[in-house]
């Protein structure tokens, strides 16, 4: 007897191939305005994380000397890219920033709390 397996892959296009270096560009340059007003004031940007408000910290590494990272992501409707941030106990927090689209002008969201000290939260927009 003979057994034919055949396996199927479906691809989900996101949209990231076809981010252009403005797009890239502006969602980034959105997200840095954002954090900076924020923490302009007193140096903490506060985020809403399971009914608590985190007051935290951008973190500046060697990778990401600003700390915010390089990529964005297409999903969408939204656009994502993150930073890096610490609470005052040195708990590593990696925010994404959902940015939304308008005509020619973007804008954050929303930034949810995408990993503490490495442990994804348990959201999902593909990425």
């Amino acid at each position: 007897m003979k057994t034919t397996i055949v396996v199927m892959t479906l691809i989900l296009s996101t949209g990231a191939f076809a981010l252009t270096p403005t797009t890239k560009t502006a969602v980034q340059s959105t997200m840095k305005t954002y954090v900076n007003s924020l923490v302009k004031q007193n140096g903490f940007m506060p985020v809403l994380f399971e009914g608590k408000v985190l007051k935290l910290k951008l973190k500046k590494t060697d990778k990401y000397p600003d700390g915010f990272h390089a990529g964005v992501k297409d999903n969408a409707s939204l656009y994502t890219s993150c930073a890096d941030f610490q609470d005052a106990s040195g708990k590593k927090y990696d925010i994404d920033f959902l940015v939304s689209k308008t005509g020619s002008s973007f804008s954050v969201v929303q930034p949810i709390v995408h990993s503490i000290n490495g442990e994804k939260n348990q959201y999902d927009l593909a990425h």
